[in-house]
């Protein structure tokens, strides 16, 4: 299932990337912030900033995005409420959200690439280079963003297509 036939130093350089990003990466967008990361620390964690698109006065937003990204933090939660001694800082949620959006856009890549490989394995292993030194997709596979879940599916789908096809 996760068996890629893609050049070692690439798929190294590749998950390094994405974990330093998720680790050292900026939040570049207010709305990310906003409309995202505040929303889920208040359904997560039960403080925070519920804001005004997901109060049911208004309900512009759904809760339903982020339902997914606070199931990732349920075993931290369940760990520091059956535990009194165990303190989980506040960040590492937040860290661990990122590390498994990263690492899910990388499966993706890796999947995209190991589709490409059917018209070379040097068109394979340039894209792979292209997404290791991209800063877009650096700033796009860690974001807590819609946007950045349709940027996965659409290397999925792409993928899928290409296997369809070949």
């Amino acid at each position: 299932m996760f068996g890629f036939n893609v050049n070692p130093l690439l798929l190294t350089l590749l998950i390094s990337a994405r974990l330093i990003f998720a680790i050292k990466g900026v939040i570049q967008d207010c709305d990310e912030v906003y409309n995202y990361w505040e929303p889920l620390n208040f359904l997560t964690r039960y403080f925070g900033k519920q804001t005004w698109e997901y109060s049911p006065e208004y309900a512009i937003r759904s809760w339903t995005y982020l339902i997914p990204f606070g199931l990732i933090t349920y075993p931290l939660r369940l760990l520091e409420s059956t535990s009194d001694s165990l303190f989980i800082p506040s960040n590492f949620h937040f860290y661990l959200v990122r590390i498994f959006i990263g690492l899910v856009c990388t499966y993706a890549e890796l999947n995209l690439a190991e589709s490409l490989k059917f018209l070379s394995d040097e068109i394979s292993n340039w894209f792979l280079i292209f997404e290791i030194f991209n800063p877009g997709m650096s700033h796009a596979s860690i974001s807590l963003l819609p946007s950045s879940f349709t940027l996965i599916m659409g290397m999925f789908a792409t993928a899928a297509v290409i296997n369809y096809f070949k």
